[in-house]
């Protein structure tokens, strides 16, 4: 009657700890039994080598019923990566939109790109002239600020950030690694990455909130624009490696910038895939995912990209293709944005 006993579960041939035996269990009344899911964050604290199952097919409500079940998602062509979102209660579920939450006092955009691993922007999650790497805990599974039901919102916490050796030039982007793996769910599932150029027929949009407090994931369709277009309009401060977006009219400010959202685009096949994240302070640049492939490979071993497709992102070095009229046209918003109008169909070349 002293003992603590543990409830164990098998699913599919692996054994999971479920829960363990209350104070209050005897021979002679059914047992109750605390659950490890809602100790995850503590545990994992702890530990930090603990496997977190949050995914189980068995789940149950505050009242006992069996609530519905999570099973793993289908493959796509490319792998179980870059499946379509599906509809929560208060909004859309991006299964690969993280939320990163930066000493409690920031919260930013992520994107899992591995079940270990989220792609942030390197602003968001290092301090200007600090050494030392904040307290991080990242959120998976959320279509706003409060938690959905059915225990479908994963956290891990941060354990390294990893950044790409060029460091000179202010690396944008930074690799997140978590204290354990997310496995996939409908809920939390990586996106597919794209090496370079634009894939043909892609429609493309940037996800991220307009309220940071209740941080309600939205869309926004962009083009993305040719490199003769970038290279123009930002002509001697446009950072390498960076390009363009053009929104649609009136859409400009739906998406709130300082937590650098990131752009997507969706194939002709289906499969959604990062094509970059937001410069900082900028609505209209974004650091390409293309020129980081060899070091997200070599640090992220799980990381999908898909075959390599389109024109790259910018032209070739010292190279003048601007007309004279263009020339520093980008430090006039109004200005930029007619001259786009005008050449809007050089867009789709």
């Amino acid at each position: 009657n002293d003992s603590h006993w543990s409830l164990m579960c098998r699913e599919e041939g692996t054994w999971f700890l479920a829960g363990i035996g209350d104070f209050s269990s005897t021979c002679l009344r059914p047992r109750a039994f605390s659950p490890l899911q809602t100790h995850s964050p503590w545990i994992s604290h702890v530990t930090r080598g603990a496997y977190l199952e949050e995914q189980l097919a068995w789940d149950w409500g505050p009242d006992g019923e069996e609530t519905e079940t999570q099973t793993c998602p289908p493959h796509t062509e490319h792998g179980a990566c870059g499946l379509r979102p599906e509809a929560a209660q208060k909004g859309m579920l991006w299964p690969w939109l993280a939320e990163v939450h930066v000493a409690g006092d920031q919260v930013c955009t992520g994107i899992l790109v591995a079940p270990g691993w989220v792609l942030a922007a390197t602003h968001c999650v290092l301090r200007l002239g600090s050494t030392t790497v904040p307290h991080i805990e990242v959120y998976l599974g959320r279509a706003g600020a409060s938690p959905l039901p059915h225990g479908r919102q994963v956290s891990r916490l941060v354990i390294s950030i990893r950044l790409p050796r060029h460091l000179g030039l202010g690396p944008p982007l930074a690799l997140l690694e978590l204290s354990s793996r997310v496995e996939p769910s409908p809920s939390a599932l990586p996106i597919c990455l794209h090496p370079g150029g634009v894939p043909p027929g892609a429609s493309c949009w940037v996800l991220g909130w307009k309220d940071p407090q209740d941080r309600v994931p939205i869309v926004t369709a962009v083009s993305i624009l040719t490199p003769r277009l970038c290279h123009c309009l930002y002509q001697g401060i446009l950072p390498p490696g960076t390009f363009c977006v053009l929104y649609a009219e009136g859409q400009e400010d739906r998406c709130e910038v300082t937590s650098a959202p990131p752009l997507l685009c969706q194939t002709e096949g289906g499969s959604w895939v990062l094509m970059g994240m937001a410069v900082r302070g900028s609505q209209e640049l974004f650091a390409a995912i293309g020129p980081e492939e060899a070091w997200i490979s070599q640090t992220v071993a799980e990381a999908h990209f898909l075959p390599s497709s389109g024109s790259p992102y910018w032209p070739a070095t010292g190279s003048d293709l601007c007309p004279p009229d263009m020339a520093g046209a980008s430090s006039s918003p109004k200005a930029a944005a007619l001259i786009l109008l005008l050449l809007t169909p050089l867009i789709q070349d």
